[in-house]
């Protein structure tokens, strides 16, 4: 971005929870230009849920559907060279969930907050406090969301494992 980022921007997007530690995250990629990797231990833990939790959607559902993606390819793979699959499908889920996802998930929240001032700033050019209010509304966490997907997904799975031993 062009023009500095006022800190009551990114307090707007980030929301009360962890200020202090993403606006210093932010500062210091203003700072350098870009931002910098750092270790994330609740993408680690959390993956999908976190994205949810941070509202960043596009990445909780490309996180969430990379081992369905994952798994097709082994498969290929499987069918392509027997036993190549399996090593894949660890290789490539264990590198991004554990290693790449919480190495850059700081900066993806960060390209994401620089997303939304910008869009902010088009929408209500000169209109500083339309801006900020557009950026809270946008901002914060969605608390409930995380809970919600684990309780969707308990009871599709219960549902799925009633539904198989009826067939049976």
């Amino acid at each position: 971005m062009s023009r500095a980022v006022p800190s009551h921007f990114y307090k707007a997007i980030i929301g009360e929870r962890n200020q202090a530690y993403y606006l210093s995250y932010f500062e210091r990629a203003d700072a350098r230009g870009y931002p910098p990797i750092s270790w994330h231990w609740p993408v680690l833990f959390f993956g999908v849920l976190w994205f949810a939790y941070r509202r960043m959607y596009r990445w909780a559902i490309a996180a969430f559907l990379l081992p369905q993606l994952t798994a097709f390819v082994a498969a290929g793979a499987d069918q392509l060279m027997p036993g190549a699959g399996r090593p894949l499908l660890l290789v490539t889920l264990i590198g991004f969930y554990a290693v790449w996802l919480p190495l850059v998930a700081n900066g993806l929240y960060y390209k994401q907050a620089q997303r939304l001032i910008h869009a902010a700033r088009s929408l209500k050019e000169g209109d500083e406090q339309g801006q900020l209010a557009l950026l809270q509304a946008r901002g914060g966490v969605h608390a409930q969301l995380p809970l919600l997907l684990v309780v969707a997904l308990t009871a599709i799975t219960m549902l799925m494992g009633m539904l198989s031993g009826t067939q049976q």
